[in-house]
């Protein structure tokens, strides 16, 4: 089974694929805005902010 950070590593370089492939900006934004959140995740505490489950899911978490 892969490990949380390696699916969040694979996300945010999927989300970066897709913001250099984007043609409107509004939409390049949003995709460099998902890399970061996936990002802070591989590289937080588990007590941090959460943005997205292994699932794909959207949920905001606020930092306790």
């Amino acid at each position: 089974m892969e490990k949380d950070a390696d699916h969040f590593y694979r996300r945010a370089e999927e989300e970066i694929k897709r913001a250099t492939e984007a043609t409107c900006p509004e939409a390049v934004k949003l995709h460099y805005e998902l890399a970061d959140r996936y990002l802070d995740r591989v590289y937080s505490d588990a007590d941090s902010e959460s943005f997205i489950r292994a699932d794909d899911s959207y949920v905001i978490h606020p930092r306790h």
